[in-house]
């Protein structure tokens, strides 16, 4: 197709874009292991089974490096994104979490078949329980499907071994990529963030840190302000945006800068539970939607915590806006996750 100009690359730290010949250069520290793009509109990325190729491992020390990505048009006018909450899959005794997995994923699956437009799949987080031996037999179950998923971090997708954040969030970007990354759809800029402060042994708290602040600030500031904003992360910002809160730390500057554009939404995880939140925000409403478990309630089989069947979050997108939203439920004529 040729090369590309204007498309942003980041190693999560800084952003630069391509120039006329699709040329990009970044003095990175290469701290974080990667360097990603953010995919742009109207093109798709060259997929590893059902997840977006758009990172590259660095090699790392001082010596510069030469990384590339491919892309192929595609029409992304209306199309439709598909969230996930949490899996939770620990494959306990007391029920067959993975084979529970395998019924909503096939449920997706055979949706995302029925459907003449493009679909687009985002897990919430919590995609394992503290099981990282489980990872590849997620991601066995995600593959060869009819959409390209993208992730996002859980608390239970950071190894409760580990004492620093950083550690205890490596096995899922081996497994996934980036954590902190970025992706365009049409007239639509999605953002996914750990907004998990691991802080070790199971304790963590919501938030993001500064560094993480000025990275986001530096990804929207190349997105026109008339797009519409989709961010995505695992724990509610809702109830906790104060300045003062702890526990919610630069939840208040994430809002100041979704505020911005012409039309905002958070996607989270989390809860095991549904739940829609107004925030009003320097004029803007912005809204957040808590989305149940896609497995249930704590191993509880069938429902989410609050009595709502094992589901998934659906939003029909046309243009800059969010056109209609829905929850497909998996009825009891479903595949057993038992079976």
């Amino acid at each position: 197709e040729g090369p590309l100009a204007g498309v942003v690359v980041s190693d999560g730290v800084e952003c630069t874009v391509t120039d006329a010949d699709g040329i990009y250069q970044l003095a990175s520290k290469k701290e974080n292991g990667y360097v990603f793009v953010s995919i742009p509109s109207g093109y798709e990325p060259d997929r590893k089974g059902v997840f977006p190729d758009h990172y590259r491992s660095l090699i790392g020390g001082a010596a510069p490096e030469n990384h590339s990505f491919k892309f192929k048009k595609a029409d992304q006018t209306n199309y439709r994104l598909i969230f996930m909450g949490d899996m939770h899959v620990a494959n306990r005794s007391i029920n067959n979490d993975l084979a529970q997995f395998k019924a909503v994923s096939n449920d997706i699956n055979n949706y995302a078949k029925s459907l003449s437009g493009k679909v687009y799949g985002i897990t919430l987080g919590d995609i394992v329980f503290d099981t990282p031996d489980l990872w590849s037999n997620m991601k066995e179950a995600m593959a060869n499907r009819n959409l390209t998923i993208f992730q996002t971090i859980g608390n239970h997708d950071h190894l409760k071994t580990e004492t620093s954040d950083d550690n205890a969030a490596a096995n899922f970007e081996t497994q996934f990529g980036p954590r902190n990354y970025s992706f365009n759809r049409g007239d639509v800029h999605i953002v996914s963030m750990d907004n998990v402060l691991y802080e070790g042994k199971k304790k963590y708290k919501g938030g993001i840190t500064d560094r993480q602040l000025e990275w986001l600030r530096q990804d929207l500031s190349h997105v026109d302000k008339d797009k519409l904003v989709i961010f995505c992360a695992h724990i509610p910002f809702r109830g906790g945006t104060s300045v003062t809160d702890e526990s919610h730390e630069n939840y208040d500057g994430v809002l100041d800068l979704l505020a911005e554009f012409s039309e905002a939404h958070i996607m989270i995880g989390h809860t095991h539970y549904q739940q829609k939140y107004i925030h009003k925000r320097n004029g803007k409403t912005i809204f957040e939607h808590v989305h149940g478990a896609a497995c249930g309630a704590w191993w509880t089989a069938n429902l989410c915590a609050d009595g709502t069947p094992n589901g998934y979050g659906v939003y029909e997108i046309s243009g800059n806006t969010i056109a209609n939203q829905y929850y497909n439920c998996l009825l009891y004529t479903s595949p057993s996750p038992r079976d």
